[in-house]
């Protein structure tokens, strides 16, 4: 799960929702110095991920794209996951998709100051470039995946092998909102337990 998942699943909690962000832009170090408001949403991160990657719908998923992204596999079902949930936004949030992407710009814009200097330029871009809203259609997945082909250090094709997410859409839609569903019931319990 790429960034969308992780930021709806922190729901209003301002903090929970920086720390969550923040896991995959920062080292481990960063991550131990980052003020104890953000510390639950390193640890909620990393529960989504361990959730995600036990699934039994986010590992038949895997086995699905293993043939045409090989090691890359991983790396694109998070991507896509997103693109799952954008493009039937209603489905997953009773909060319309503008409003969601206003609220977690505001979120970010107040807390950026409190993240490590070189985050807080990326942090900017990614709200003035409007991150969020590249999932929710094709256009923008291709978007994403040519930024991701850039920064790998092995041919990787994501842009190349769009079709095969394209032409298997449905497949992956079929038990996906049921993968969502578990894994938002565990995200639910977890957050109670804090």
């Amino acid at each position: 799960m790429n960034y969308l998942g992780h930021l709806l699943l922190s729901g209003q909690d301002e903090g929970l929702l920086m720390g969550n962000f923040m896991v995959d832009r920062l080292g481990v170090k960063e991550l131990l110095t980052l003020d104890a408001r953000y510390q639950d949403g390193v640890l909620f991160h990393r529960h989504i991920d361990m959730t995600t990657d036990n699934h039994p719908w986010f590992k038949a998923s895997l086995k699905m794209l293993y043939p045409v992204y090989k090691k890359y596999a991983a790396v694109v079902l998070d991507v896509f996951i997103d693109y799952l949930m954008a493009s039937r936004w209603s489905e997953y949030s009773n909060e319309n998709f503008s409003g969601f992407k206003q609220r977690v710009y505001g979120v970010l814009n107040r807390h950026v100051h409190f993240m490590p200097l070189q985050s807080q330029s990326s942090i900017r871009y990614m709200i003035e470039h409007d991150f969020i809203e590249q999932y929710d259609d094709w256009e923008g997945l291709a978007m994403v995946f040519a930024r991701l082909d850039d920064r790998t250090s092995f041919p990787s094709r994501f842009v190349d092998n769009i079709n095969f997410l394209k032409q298997h859409e449905s497949k992956f839609q079929e038990d996906f909102r049921r993968f969502f569903l578990d894994l938002q019931r565990s995200c639910d319990d977890f957050i109670i337990g804090l």
